[in-house]
């Protein structure tokens, strides 16, 4: 399953989260191996280092997280994040012959009642949040001299 691109971008906070807490455990590894080390405790200081080791590799793992199967098949996710262009990588590229005017008047045209009403309530919703803007008559009048049919 192909994930979305913010879905990646997710993983890749998780990830992330899970790295820190990697450092958290290095850091407390490291000062039970110089407690350890300073109390003549040679054994028990070499294990935390070695823990050490084991944190640093999982926080690197996390970080550089390797390769993940499920975006763009299987992919290394950091590089995926970091280029935008793999959003979507299965999405086809518009047709520049598409006319969206005319899709948009067959839909409408085509719509059930209830669709219709829905995009009429959402249209005067957005309408109605935006009534008491300031109106700016010299756009608006521009607006409208676009719209005027000439014969």
């Amino acid at each position: 399953m192909a994930w979305t691109y913010d879905e990646l971008i997710a993983k890749r906070y998780e990830e992330y989260a899970s790295a820190e807490e990697s450092r958290f455990a290095l850091n407390e590894e490291k000062m039970f191996a110089l407690l350890d080390w300073n109390n003549n405790q040679d054994h028990a200081a070499i294990k935390h280092c070695i823990n050490c080791l084991f944190y640093i590799s999982a926080a690197l793992n996390y970080m550089s997280d390797g390769a993940e199967y499920g975006y763009n098949g299987y992919d290394y996710t950091m590089m995926a994040a970091l280029d935008r262009s793999k959003a979507f990588p299965t999405a086809d590229p518009p047709d520049p012959d598409e006319d969206p005017m005319g899709t948009l008047i067959n839909t409408m045209l085509t719509a059930k009642p209830e669709q219709v009403e829905y995009f009429v309530g959402l249209v005067d919703a957005y309408r109605q949040s935006v009534w008491n803007r300031p109106f700016n008559a010299e756009f608006f009048a521009a607006l409208a001299r676009g719209f005027e049919i000439w014969e």
